[in-house]
């Protein structure tokens, strides 16, 4: 089954996985981070060699289903544009690359719909986020000034973006709603400083972000209709959201022990639960898939990747890898 073909039957969802067999992790590593390819492992075999699944030059990936979506700048093209492949995972060996558009800015954020028929891209250049069909040649550019970061509802009817209130570019971030057909905007938080890192609960009805407002970055939660905005858990060290683990439960990154740690933050009654004591930069990707928690830690240009079993309250994290040089945001597929 071509790309192209495959992306038309899948979907982005969650799983709740009940085994780690064969449970793949695709990720990016390479000795800079303008030398980085796609890798893939399974979390069960912890240490083997990854297996490599694109050229170097990778800059963002996304999952679609069984399909990877990467950016990619060719060898032969100066400038600053990458070209956006696609790759059908589901084969043992997977096939060859299908290049999907020819030019689409320098993305940092490659988000795809849960239909899988389009991805969300932001620019750090022109400072904007576009809606890219994955078939053809037409796009949407979002109207929001610096509108970074793009995640969509799990129906699919709309994203939540940080960007800058139009008529005061200069200020802060702020979150924004947008409708996918771009004709509806509401700004969400307009709250003083920067609101930024969204992430949208399974239900769709709330947003986790952080904000600085008060002199420290803490975790915040809003309706998706821009009302209930509620403070969780203040502390004066640095806090963000890290992932939702379902609609009442959160992952937080927090710095109030002293070190960068993870906690499971439940919006019940706002009970923070350390999760590992194991020391996580500031610059942590992290994806969750059911019972477990990929992350990468380590200094800084020789992070490494590891798995934590949510399930087992007290298990040690497990490492996966132990090569030399970058790792950074691991996802997990199906």
């Amino acid at each position: 089954m071509s790309f192209l073909r495959a992306v038309g039957l899948a979907t982005l969802t969650l799983i709740a996985a009940t085994a780690v067999r064969a449970q793949p992790v695709v990720y990016l590593s390479g000795p800079s981070l303008d030398s980085m390819a796609v890798h893939r492992l399974r979390l069960d075999r912890p240490g083997v060699t990854p297996e490599v699944l694109t050229d170097a030059g990778v800059y963002a990936i996304g999952l679609t289903g069984r399909d990877l979506l990467y950016t990619l700048r060719p060898q032969s093209r100066a400038g600053l544009s990458v070209a956006l492949y696609g790759l059908d995972l589901s084969p043992k060996k997977p096939g060859r690359p299908e290049q999907l558009r020819s030019k689409i800015g320098s993305p940092l954020y490659l988000r795809p719909s849960p239909d899988g028929h389009s991805v969300a891209v932001d620019n750090v250049y022109t400072q904007r986020t576009r809606i890219l069909p994955l078939v053809g040649d037409s796009s949407l550019e979002l109207s929001i000034p610096s509108g970074m970061d793009p995640q969509w509802l799990p129906d699919g009817s709309g994203l939540v973006l940080m960007g800058r209130v139009p008529e005061t570019p200069t200020l802060g971030y702020d979150l924004f709603y947008v409708s996918a057909s771009g004709d509806q905007v509401l700004d969400l938080t307009r709250a003083p400083g920067d609101e930024t890192l969204p992430l949208i609960s399974p239900d769709g009805r709330r947003v986790a972000y952080a904000a600085d407002e008060s002199g420290n970055r803490e975790v915040m939660t809003i309706g998706i209709d821009g009302v209930g905005r509620r403070s969780r858990v203040p502390s004066p060290g640095d806090d963000r959201p890290v992932v939702w683990i379902d609609s009442e439960t959160l992952i937080v990154r927090s710095e109030r022990s002293g070190q960068a740690q993870f906690y499971r933050l439940n919006l019940v009654d706002d009970a923070l639960t350390p999760l590992t004591s194991l020391p996580v930069p500031v610059g942590t990707d992290v994806t969750l898939d059911g019972r477990w928690l990929v992350f990468t830690a380590g200094p800084e240009g020789k992070e490494q990747l590891w798995a934590l079993r949510l399930d087992q309250p007290g298990a040690p994290p497990t490492l996966l890898t132990s090569g030399a040089g970058r790792v950074r945001s691991p996802l997990l597929g199906k």
